[in-house]
């Protein structure tokens, strides 16, 4: 008899730890099931985040081109004004030429492809709302202000030109620093 009560305890404490395993089994499954879904989604979201990133730096390098090549175009254009014609000829040469490297469908196709990757961001759950530096329509805006600017300008002035290079270079600036800075705390919430 008593050896059948060992044998009874011993089959309990066996039956005991085998439960134990098994919950420690199905919790240690359960972990790396969704540890495992949050890596599945880590990649779209990451790439999501990297895209937005990439298609945002185009469109401010864009920008800062165009309003390079309009700023030294219409500066040319104001010093050969009262300028021999072989000089005014040479110099809208130069300025057709440069025109040539612009390409505004280009610009309209990187502002696009931002949009579309903000838009699937904001699918994603990435971000609740578009920070200002990484709305194109406001992007647009300042380009524009600055273009007006350059019509208007008075370029025989050197100071003048420098504080209106300065005062672009500073908003390109900001822009670029509010978007590296908005995408590195994307990036870090991931």
């Amino acid at each position: 008899m008593k050896f059948e009560f060992l044998n009874t305890e011993i089959v309990a404490l066996v039956n005991f730890v085998a439960a134990l395993f098994t919950i420690a089994a199905a919790v240690i499954a359960l972990i790396t099931l969704l540890s495992w879904k949050k890596q599945q989604l880590l990649g779209p979201k990451l790439n999501a985040v990297l895209e937005a990133e990439d298609c945002y730096y185009l469109v401010v390098q864009g920008y800062m081109q165009n309003f390079s090549f309009f700023f030294h175009s219409s500066k040319l254009a104001f010093e050969t004004r009262n300028a021999p014609k072989e000089t005014r000829a040479e110099a809208n040469d130069v300025i057709s030429r440069e025109s040539e490297k612009l390409n505004f469908e280009k610009q309209a196709l990187h502002d696009s492809n931002f949009q579309l990757a903000v838009l699937r961001m904001e699918r994603l759950g990435l971000i609740a709302e578009i920070d200002k530096s990484m709305d194109t329509k406001h992007l647009t805006e300042i380009f524009e202000g600055y273009l007006e600017r350059i019509q208007k300008h008075d370029y025989s002035d050197e100071d003048s030109n420098n504080d209106l290079l300065s005062s672009f270079a500073h908003e390109i600036c900001w822009i670029q620093d509010s978007g590296k800075q908005a995408f590195k705390t994307i990036r870090g919430s991931l």
